[in-house]
């Protein structure tokens, strides 16, 4: 008989927080909800062992999956994740599945859907806030979709497609802590059966942290000048990486809170987050959603290079794999080797999370998987273009350098940001038509550095305007250890 993707039912919820008083903020494009039926993994039978009893009750209660022969781009997912819930036909949003002819054809957009019945739909994802007084010369571009299924069922027909809750979130705060020095962007992929619940919670919660540590450290000189020794440069960095750090744990922390109402145990979040003060970029990640800037040797240069500051946290990482192991935690195919390297309970085939890091998943906390974020530093300079974070909705079948070159070339068609940032957006489902029947949440957060923008006139010479127009081959990410050290960091992303 066929198995079965198997989950815990429960609601979506947005559980994004306000925006702090006196802050300006606005709401992105809608994007579309998840909702649907059981998932078909396909005419393969069961091989692996003979479970127990206990074992069964145990996947029924948790959501795990269990089947072998699920497709390629489903066993990418989390096991949560790949799963849309069981509802009612005519509660549902369907779609036509565009034709190879519209996905081959490089500048057209893959249509939006044509809805045959009407289902919930949910908010933008975004929180963006902009001030009139950031001084760091930059534009932004934000973009998100949801995923897509096949219909499932009696209904089910081939060219047929329901739409998703979006578990995505992000965050772009222009100014961040009303500093016109700073800014924050962050992407957040949630997964499980209460993944948006889990993004939207966590994105508010550390965005909440830092403006805490920022009033706390406010007699503190965050942007220090050319004059700086090594000792308080590495006091910099100790501060500001434990500033992220304590962040991220909080971010868990909060999950815990009964206000929210959220089973944290199998559902969690990645989180990707960028922090600039001045020229300083932090860059704080758990999971496998990323962050790249496009490289050049100037401000008019064409032919970009793609420096990715965050490195995916996946089991198929040789230190990663090691230091879950060491924790007690189990890395595994699914049976029969079924999908990617997985991290599993010692003795049972639950969760089967695709990264070793996340905020919440909190059944593989005893087990290695943490919400302590790995912290990478880069000086910016005039030879950084712009940077892109992306759910790995993005990356899935886009390079880190196919990206770069994308936003590159479509900068030549003086598009707004938003616009060339739901270019990407687009390119990356076009990307996941052509190769899987299913299309995975997809967010987009690009940051253009505009170097022809006014410089303001109190503008302090240590700022990124003070370094336009200064040949530049722009500095290398290192790591941030916890004592402020930095070391080499070469990421080696899939």
């Amino acid at each position: 008989m066929l198995k079965r993707f198997r989950r815990r039912l429960g609601k979506g919820e947005e559980g994004a927080g306000a925006a702090e008083d006196g802050r300006e903020e606005t709401v992105g494009d809608p994007v579309k909800g998840r909702n649907g039926g059981q998932e078909d993994l396909g005419g393969v039978e069961e091989q692996g062992p003979e479970q127990t009893e206990s074992q069964e009750d145990d996947e029924e209660a948790t959501g795990a999956i269990d089947a072998d022969g699920l497709r390629a781009a489903r066993a990418r997912l989390s096991l949560d994740d790949g799963t849309i819930r069981s509802q009612p036909k005519d509660e549902a949003t369907v779609t036509r599945k565009p034709t190879k002819e519209e996905l081959n054809e490089p500048e057209k957009a893959v249509p939006e859907p044509n809805l045959i019945s009407e289902g919930p739909s949910d908010s933008a994802e975004g929180r963006v806030a902009r001030k009139s007084n950031l001084e760091l010369p930059v534009l932004l571009g934000t973009s998100g979709l949801a995923g897509w299924e096949p219909l499932q069922g009696p209904y089910r027909r081939r060219s047929v497609e329901i739409r998703k809750e979006n578990q995505d979130a992000f965050l772009a705060l222009l100014p961040f802590n009303d500093s016109p020095q700073q800014l924050l962007l962050g992407v957040f992929d949630g997964h499980g059966a209460e993944g948006r619940k889990v993004s939207h919670t966590v994105r508010d919660a550390v965005c909440k942290s830092l403006v805490e540590y920022h009033r706390e450290e406010q007699e503190m000189q965050l942007g220090l000048r050319d004059s700086e020794t090594e000792k308080s440069k590495t006091e910099k960095h100790m501060k500001r990486a434990h500033a992220l750090k304590t962040a991220f744990h909080r971010a868990e922390q909060e999950l815990y809170n009964p206000f929210h109402g959220i089973d944290h145990k199998y559902s969690g979040t990645t989180c990707v987050l960028i922090w600039i003060i001045e020229m300083d970029l932090y860059c704080a990640w758990v999971g496998d959603s990323r962050a790249v800037i496009g490289r050049g040797n100037g401000p008019r240069d064409t032919k970009l290079k793609a420096i990715e500051v965050s490195h995916d946290q996946k089991p198929s990482r040789a230190d990663e794999k090691k230091r879950v192991k060491a924790a007690g935690g189990r890395i595994a195919r699914w049976r029969k080797d079924v999908g990617p390297l997985r991290v599993w309970v010692p003795t049972e085939w639950i969760p089967g999370l695709a990264m070793t890091r996340s905020i919440g998943d909190t059944v593989l906390s005893a087990f290695g998987v943490t919400p302590s974020p790995e912290i990478s530093y880069t000086k910016l300079s005039p030879s950084d273009m712009f940077l892109i974070l992306g759910s790995d909705g993005v990356w899935e079948f886009m390079t880190s350098q196919e990206a770069v070159d994308f936003i590159s070339s479509k900068r030549k068609e003086k598009l707004d940001p938003d616009q060339l940032a739901e270019r990407l957006v687009r390119e990356a489902i076009k990307r996941w038509r052509r190769n899987e029947d299913v299309v995975d949440d997809t967010t987009a957060v690009v940051l253009f550095l505009n170097y022809e923008a006014d410089e303001p006139k109190d503008a302090s010479k240590g700022s990124l305007f003070g370094s336009f127009g200064k040949p530049s081959q722009g500095a290398k990410p290192v790591l941030v250890a916890e004592d402020g050290k930095t070391f080499s960091f070469q990421p080696k992303n899939e």
